[in-house]
Order: C-alpha cells, then sequence, then structure tokens
C-alpha cells in the first residue's frame, strides 16, 4: 500500500483534501456469466485533480475485471494489491469534473455461482487531490451490495419461421434457407417466433432486387447470445427490352429530318422567320410513357427539345433535337433590306466607275488628236 501511494504522490505536488464523497451507480444483481459495467460517481466542493482508491470485492461468486476499467481523464493507473485493487486517476491538462463519472468498473458473475448469494463491493482508503498539498485524510469509504441473480436463458432457437407464399422447411437448428424465383419490386412477408418467450426476434426483410437478396431474422436470448437465420432471395436478373424505350415516329413538320429509331441526336436549322415549330413523335409500345421539354417559342440560336420514353420498368432513353433559328439578314446601306440589294450595289458602283474612267481615256484621246491636226 505504501509504494501505491508513493507512485500517486510522485505524479503530484502536495494537494489539499476536501471533504468530498465516491459512490456507484448500476445494477446490483448479475446472474451466472453476466458482466455489468458499475460507474464510479464522485462528488466535491472544489475542483478535482485526482483520486486514489482501493477496491475489494468479497466471495468467490464474483470477479473484478480490472484490466477493463475504464476512464476519459489522462492518466489511470491500476494495480494489483494484497488486500485488492489498487486505482488512481490522474488529470494532467483537465480538471474532473465536481461530481460527475470518474471511472467505469466491471464486475462478472462466475458461472458456477449461486444464485442468491451477496457479496460485498468497497471502494477505501479515498483520497482526493484538489489543492496544492496532499492531506493523507481518508474520505468516507462507500460499500455496494451485489446478489447473484437467476440464471438467465440462453435459448436463442426459432420456434416458427415463415414466408408468405413460399416452403422454407423450417428446421431450429436449420440457420440458412434459400427461395428461387421470386420477383423484384416488394420485400417478402416475414414471420418468425422465438421458442423462449424470454427472447427477443428482429426481422430485416428488404426490398427485392434483380439478383441475390438475403432476409436476416435475429434471435437474442435473454442472456444476450445472439442466432441468426438467412433467407437468400434468388430473383432472376430481368431483361430488358430495349424496343420499348424506342419512338416509332419522330417529325417536325414541314421538315424533314430523316428518322432511324435508333439515332437519339438530331439538329435542324430554320429561317429567322419561324417562330415555333410543330413536333410530332410515336411510341414503338404502347405500354411506355413519352414526355417532352423544350422552349415554347424559339430564340435565334440553338433550342433544345428532348423526348424522354420510359417503360414500365422504368428504364429510359432520351431523344435530342436541336433547332437553330437563323439570324435575320443584315440590312444593306443602299435599301436597308437586305444583303442582295449591297450585293447589287456594289456592281453599280464599279460600272459607273468604269464609265467615269472610259468617258475619260475617250475625252483624252480626242484632244490629243486635235492637237495633232493643228500641226
Amino acid at each position: 500500500m505504501k509504494k501505491f501511494l508513493l507512485l500517486f504522490v510522485s505524479l503530484f505536488m502536495p494537494f489539499l483534501v476536501n471533504a468530498a464523497s465516491v459512490s456507484m451507480t448500476g445494477t446490483t444483481t448479475i446472474s451466472p456469466g453476466e458482466t455489468v459495467a458499475l460507474p464510479i460517481i464522485v462528488s466535491d466542493s472544489n475542483e478535482i485533480h485526482g483520486v486514489q482508491m482501493v477496491m475489494t470485492l468479497s466471495g468467490s461468486d464474483f470477479d473484478l475485471l480490472i484490466d477493463k476499467t475504464v476512464s476519459s481523464y489522462q492518466i489511470l493507473v491500476k494495480k494489483k494489491l494484497s488486500n485488492g485493487y489498487g486505482l488512481s486517476i490522474i488529470s494532467t491538462s483537465k480538471k474532473i469534473a465536481n461530481k460527475g463519472t470518474l471511472a467505469k468498473i466491471y464486475i462478472k458473475a462466475n458461472s458456477s455461482a449461486t444464485p442468491g448469494n451477496k457479496a460485498t463491493l468497497t471502494l477505501k482508503d479515498i483520497i482526493f487531490a484538489t489543492g496544492a498539498e496532499l492531506n493523507d485524510t481518508k474520505a468516507s469509504n462507500y460499500s455496494k451490495t451485489l446478489t447473484v441473480g437467476a440464471v438467465k436463458s440462453t435459448n436463442n432457437y426459432l420456434s416458427s419461421l415463415k414466408v408468405e407464399g413460399y416452403n422454407i422447411s423450417f428446421n431450429k437448428n436449420t440457420t440458412a434457407y434459400t427461395i428461387n424465383g421470386a420477383t423484384s419490386g416488394s420485400a417478402l412477408k416475414v414471420t418468425a417466433n422465438a421458442e423462449d418467450e424470454k427472447a427477443n426476434v428482429k426481422i430485416n426483410s428488404p426490398k427485392l432486387v434483380s439478383g441475390k437478396n438475403t432476409i436476416t431474422v435475429v434471435v437474442t436470448a435473454e442472456s444476450g447470445a445472439k442466432r441468426t437465420y438467412t433467407i437468400t432471395v434468388n430473383v432472376p436478373t430481368e431483361t430488358v427490352d430495349k424496343s420499348a424505350i424506342d419512338l416509332k415516329t419522330l417529325e417536325v413538320k414541314g421538315y424533314d429530318i430523316k428518322f432511324d429509331p435508333q439515332n437519339t441526336d438530331y439538329v435542324l436549322n430554320v429561317n429567322n422567320d419561324v417562330e415555333k415549330v410543330e413536333i410530332n413523335s410515336t411510341l414503338k409500345d404502347e405500354t411506355s410513357s413519352k414526355t417532352m421539354n423544350g422552349p415554347d417559342k424559339l430564340q435565334v440560336g440553338e433550342n433544345l427539345y428532348t423526348i424522354t420514353v420510359t417503360d414500365k420498368s422504368g428504364n429510359k432513353k432520351v431523344y435530342k433535337l436541336t433547332i437553330n433559328r437563323l439570324a435575320k439578314e443584315k440590312e444593306c446601306e443602299v435599301c436597308k433590306v437586305c444583303d442582295e440589294c449591297e450585293s447589287g450595289s456594289s456592281i453599280w458602283k464599279f460600272l459607273a466607275i468604269a464609265l467615269v474612267i472610259v468617258t475619260l481615256a475617250e475625252t483624252i484621246y480626242m484632244v490629243s488628236m486635235r492637237d495633232k491636226k493643228q500641226f
């Protein structure tokens, strides 16, 4: 005990101990083979920097699992002593709460423990480090009486397992079953009953999809022991009828787009004066459906229309039609109407210039001939 106290003192400067208390919460009845956690609760009027104590457990029906002891504080020292177990908990960077859970210790009732037997768990030699000096005055001891409870049932068998619409030849010792030929779209209705009324049954039956599906039935005994029954449901992979998502026809009234059901992209150019077009389409499979999206009025430039075909299984195909509305023709400088006029005006300008040049040349020629005659 002195060595244990020296370990504690070596980690601390002397502290001043104030009035403090220690207690434990949690179940006091533990069935053979069962392990429970008991929180250690500390309370003090001052901040707590560290706690030291010795734990003892009477009798042979229970074991104190010191190695499983846990704490959220930085330093936890666990040590086997001649008269029990030593426990030191020290906080180096944060203070221990004035009132709260210091640590959790684990107690196990031996599988051979006799129901009704009792034992005493005692916390003693308790020292709180709360100040600048260590005072060896011990806090009050705390004791908790433990009782060996009744043996809990380990029965985790099912007494029945049924799947609506299918025969699975149930046997409680058989945990794996297979169902073939189910269809996708909905979950199978599964019912199951535990052999022991104290056991719990949990069923997970997911919505079926193509391929392998797994239904699980988990039986949890009163003791916590689990047994899982599985039902593998094989759903045949559905063959997609690709023709069901084809358009039979697609046309733009007044235009030829050369439609092919396997071609999903089309481009059409229209003049600037075309503001609306009439698009018509029909389905190859009447059980399918279609929707069309696109602008009500054509804008200058690209206008995208999409036609989506959806079959009864949800498979889709999207056809795209891009309609290019051409820009308005540029007005010419002559008539302010069209490019053609502007082109024609250029020709006349060229001819006028040529005529002026020819006239000027002829004039020069005539003048030169007149001058020659005078000489």
